[in-house]
Parts: C-alpha cells; sequence; structure tokens
C-alpha cells in the first residue's frame, strides 16, 4: 500500500523498469541519497516526497526481508548452492560470502550472518566433510626459526 504526503500518492509501479530496478539496488547497497536522487530524476517530485516515497519502499523492503528472510536465502542459493558450499567446506568464508553477495545482491552483513549460520549447521550436520584447517604461516615461521637455529648450530 503506498504511502501519501499531500494528497498524491507515492508508488514506484508507474516507473520504468529500469529506474525500479536501479532504486532497488541502490537500497540493498544501503545508499538511500542515491535511491533517492534517482526517484527524484525519474518523477520530478519534490525532495521531501522522494524521501518519503524511498523510505517507504525501504520499510515494505525490511518487512519481506525479517519474514521469510532464511527461506527465500536458501532458494535463492539454489544456482550456485554447490560454489558456496563447496567455499565452506574449504574454510574459505571469505570467498562464499562474496559468492553469496553477489548472486543475492545481499549486503556484507547480510552474507556474513548467512555463511556464519550455514558454516555452524553444517559442521553439526556434515563435519567430517570439513577440510582441516591449517594452522596459517605461524607454522612455516616456526618452521623456519628452528631450521635456522639448527642450521647454525652444526
Amino acid at each position: 500500500m503506498p504511502r501519501y504526503y499531500g494528497g498524491k500518492p507515492l508508488d514506484f509501479e508507474n516507473l520504468p523498469e529500469k529506474v525500479r530496478a536501479e532504486i532497488f539496488k541502490e537500497i540493498r547497497a544501503r545508499r538511500k541519497l542515491d535511491a533517492v536522487k534517482l526517484y527524484r530524476d525519474a518523477t520530478g517530485e519534490s525532495l521531501l516526497n522522494c524521501k518519503i516515497a524511498v523510505e517507504s519502499l525501504m520499510d515494505e523492503q525490511a518487512k519481506n526481508m525479517s519474514a521469510n528472510s532464511q527461506e527465500r536465502a536458501e532458494s535463492q542459493m539454489a544456482g550456485f548452492h554447490d560454489q558456496v558450499l563447496d567455499a565452506v567446506f574449504r574454510n574459505q568464508k571469505l570467498d562464499a560470502m562474496k559468492i553469496y553477495m553477489e548472486n543475492t545482491g545481499s549486503s556484507l552483513l547480510e552474507a556474513k550472518k548467512f555463511i556464519e549460520d550455514l558454516t555452524d549447521r553444517l559442521k553439526v550436520e556434515a563435519g567430517e566433510q570439513f577440510e582441516p584447517e591449517g594452522s596459517g604461516c605461524l607454522g612455516l615461521i616456526l618452521f623456519a626459526l628452528v631450521s635456522g637455529v639448527l642450521w647454525v648450530s652444526c
């Protein structure tokens, strides 16, 4: 249901699809000001009306996201599910988050939360499939130091 300001409905139905897509993209990227600018350029409305319209869309989007966010996120993963799982099982959370963000348009925070929840769930259900986590470069540094000390003492 659109909001009204000054008796005029503020909805996105009359905007061209390309403009609506750009506005949604800016809102998902948390760039409210850019979304307001796009709306104003497309409609010629006052800045206040454009702000109200974009905020209305943001409120509507937030309600939709909170209603079934986990269910929707899992259904969106259908096309790239294997890539995300592979990255998670290789303990490459950043790669998994990147793949998730590119395919869902979610924010970094949303991707981080989703991948962490998925990782926790998978460790319980299929822990044996995870690659062992390495010790990082600390092991290599210690090996070099010990090797150097042994070489000097010989």
